[in-house]
């Protein structure tokens, strides 16, 4: 079975601990993290320590969904991993994994972020969808966000196994 895999790059105009904070405390991510002005955060609660979880509940034209997880990986303020499912198994069935990549640049700070598992084409450009719709949020709520326009492609399967 082919893995869909998604992977986005942006210069963020903020510092990497801010950026960092943005990602893992809930009083702000609720303020930015959404793929679309229709989609409103809910409620965030974040275990930050690996083995912690997290849960985000999301109202979008009326329908709440729930994403869950468990952390990975935290090794502040440059890399998060953890885990990714929906409450909403049509929007992709299985677990999957989410790593959020950081580092200091001149002009403040380089994301790269990764969604790997994804069980379909379907799900891949759902994610890509609202990973793009995120970190353009992302962007606005950090002063400024620029794509990275050199790197190719964004998205692509990935052949290897679960």
């Amino acid at each position: 079975m082919s893995l869909g895999r998604i992977q986005l790059e942006r210069t963020l105009a903020s510092n990497i601990e801010d950026v960092f904070r943005a990602w893992t405390e809930p009083e702000i991510l609720v303020k930015w993290f959404h793929a679309s002005e229709n989609v409103t955060i809910q409620r965030a609660n974040i275990d930050l320590r690996i083995g912690g979880s997290y849960c985000l509940t999301m109202q979008d034209h009326g329908h709440v969904c729930t994403i869950t997880g468990t952390y990975l990986t935290i090794q502040a303020p440059n890399i998060l991993e953890f885990t990714w499912q929906w409450d909403d198994k049509s929007k992709d069935p299985e677990q999957t994994i989410v790593k959020v990549e950081l580092s200091s640049c001149m002009v403040g700070t380089f994301l790269r972020i990764t969604h790997k598992n994804l069980s379909s084409e379907r799900s891949v450009k759902e994610h890509l969808w609202g990973w793009e719709g995120v970190l353009k949020a992302l962007g606005e709520a950090t002063k400024n966000s620029i794509p990275k326009e050199d790197l190719g492609e964004d998205h692509e399967m990935d052949e290897t196994p679960k």
